[in-house]
C-alpha cells in the first residue's frame, strides 16, 4: 500500500528533534528488506500476496539490535513500525523485557502490520521499527489534541467510554499543562494540520503533557468527543461530567 503523503508525514521518522525530545524515549533500529519479508510472512494475506509458502527468519543482526536496544529500558519497551503497532495481541499490554518477549509479539500475525510493509515489500526496501519506553499511561491523562491550519480548533479527553474524577479535580492544573504543550506543538510542529495525541505526567510536582503519537486529520480518525458531521470544533476542552460532555474553555 502507498501512503498519502497526509499519513506518511506523521510517521515518527518525519518528527523534528523537538517533537522526539517532548515525546517517549526510544530507540530506532532499521529493518532490511529481508526483514520485511521476515515480518510480513507471519500474516497469512501478505504471503498469499507475494505467493510466499516459506517461512523466513530474522536476521541475527536485527535480533541483536533489538537486545542491545532492551537494555536502554529497563521497565520495559514496546514495539511498533512508524505507522502501527502490534496492537491486535494481548501481548502488547506488557512491556518487553527480553528479546524473547518482543520476539513473541512482532510474530504474531497482524493485519495492520503486513499492509504497512506491503509497500516497502513492493520496492524491496527496508522500514523503520521502533522500541519505545514502556510507560504506563494512566487512562484519564490522555488526551487528543485537534490542530488545522496551525490553529488549536479542540481538545477532548481520548478515553471517551469513562467519566474521570482526576480530570475533574484537577482541571486547572490539566487545562495548564495542555496549554503549554499547544503553545510549543504550534510552534514546532512540521505540519499545518494534525491531530496530536498526548499524556500529562508530574515532573517536579507539575503536570506537563508528553506527545505519544500524530494522526493525520482525516474523517476516519476519532473525533474522541467532537464530531466530523457536525464539524463542531469550537476551540475548548471537552470531558465528560455527570455522564455528559462539558465543554470547557481552555483559560480559567
Amino acid at each position: 500500500m502507498a501512503y498519502f503523503k497526509s499519513i506518511s508525514d506523521t510517521f515518527f521518522a518525519t518528527w523534528p528533534d523537538s517533537l522526539k525530545e517532548k515525546s517517549i524515549r526510544h530507540e530506532e533500529i532499521a529493518l532490511s528488506p529481508q526483514d520485511v519479508v521476515a515480518l510480513g510472512a507471519n500474516t497469512p494475506e501478505f504471503c498469499e500476496q507475494f505467493e510466499m509458502f516459506n517461512h523466513f527468519d530474522l536476521s541475527q543482526d536485527f535480533l541483536d539490535e533489538v537486545a542491545v536496544g532492551l537494555e536502554k529500558f529497563p521497565s520495559g519497551a514496546f514495539p511498533r513500525l512508524d505507522y502501527c503497532s502490534w496492537k491486535e495481541s494481548c501481548l502488547v499490554n506488557s512491556p518487553a523485557r527480553t528479546l524473547r518477549d518482543v520476539e513473541a509479539i512482532i510474530l504474531q500475525p497482524s493485519l495492520r502490520v503486513a499492509a504497512a510493509l506491503m509497500e516497502p515489500a513492493v520496492h524491496n526496501a527496508g522500514a523503520n521499527f521502533y522500541l519505545r519506553e514502556w510507560i504506563d499511561i494512566p487512562r484519564w491523562s490522555e488526551f487528543r489534541i485537534f490542530m488545522r491550519d496551525r490553529k488549536i480548533i479542540g481538545i477532548s479527553q481520548y478515553n471517551t467510554a469513562e467519566q474521570f474524577s482526576q480530570i475533574q479535580q484537577s482541571l486547572d492544573d490539566i487545562r495548564t499543562a495542555l496549554i503549554e504543550f499547544c503553545l510549543f506543538f504550534h510552534k514546532e510542529s512540521h505540519l499545518e494540520t494534525v491531530i496530536a495525541d498526548v499524556f500529562l505526567t508530574d515532573q517536579n510536582e507539575k503536570l506537563q503533557a508528553r506527545l505519544i503519537e500524530l494522526n493525520p486529520f482525516l474523517n476516519r480518525a476519532d473525533p474522541c468527543l467532537y464530531s466530523w458531521k457536525k464539524s463542531d470544533f469550537d476551540g475548548k476542552f471537552r470531558f465528560i461530567k455527570n455522564e455528559r460532555i462539558v465543554a470547557a474553555p481552555m483559560a480559567s
